[in-house]
């Protein structure tokens, strides 16, 4: 390994500190959902560690927890993680054009959105970056997702159904602020709440992984069209 790539590999590390305390606090709601869906602490910390996209995990375990097939686990994930093409393109132009396939490859591996966004920040970007950002954020969220497993298993339902709040929280955190900046955002995830409402209020036989799939595709397709670039 060159001294650059060890230096950037530790500011990578370094930079990601505030994501490790935040995916910790985040994925303790991750646990305490998938205990209710019924994984253990080792599956759920597994999970949190192979399956590197909070949505995409929340998804899953709604999948699970309704008693849902592998296939409409496989399309949840392909149609909700879609947006890392997008980052990965960006991150393909950022690199320098002298870098080689596994270098590539390697600023590509663990990408969540966090790393993305400390990632954005250096030009031209080094492949240890953002592999360094997620060394330190990945542990976060696992050891955030066990413990929740941990201790849903031991304090009561009352408090762990007061603890799961957070989970919405956390998408609340994400879908407003762009809400309030953009009206053509705000009519999107308007769209998406009343469309998953009327599918799950008049067609009660479709699952909640397969309705997630079906809207995630029909909405972004629409809007794509009538908001293009």
């Amino acid at each position: 390994m060159k001294t650059s790539d060890s230096r950037e590999l530790v500011k990578g590390y370094k930079d990601a500190l505030p994501v490790f305390l935040g995916y910790l606090a985040v994925s303790f709601t991750v646990g305490i959902s998938a205990r209710n869906a019924g994984l253990s602490a080792f599956q759920a910390a597994l999970m949190s560690l192979l399956n590197t996209t909070s949505a995409g995990q929340v998804a899953a375990i709604e999948i699970i927890k309704s008693g849902g097939t592998y296939l409409e686990i496989l399309l949840s994930q392909i149609a909700i993680n879609l947006r890392y093409l997008l980052m990965g393109a960006v991150f393909a132009v950022r690199l320098s054009p002298d870098e080689s396939m596994g270098r590539r490859l390697l600023s590509g591996f663990g990408l969540t959105d966090e790393v993305f966004a400390l990632s954005c920040m250096r030009k031209p970007l080094n492949p240890f970056y953002p592999f360094g950002g997620w060394l330190m954020a990945a542990p976060g969220w696992v050891i955030g997702t066990f413990l929740g497993v941990v201790v849903n298993s031991l304090v009561s339902a009352s408090v762990t159904a007061a603890l799961s709040i957070g989970l919405y929280a956390m998408f609340i955190a994400i879908i407003v602020p762009p809400a309030v900046k953009e009206l053509k955002m705000a009519v999107v995830i308007l769209a998406s709440m009343l469309c998953s409402y009327l599918m799950f209020r008049f067609v009660p036989s479709v699952s909640s992984g397969m309705r997630v799939v079906i809207l995630t595709i029909a909405i972004s397709s629409i809007a794509a069209i009538i908001y293009p670039v």
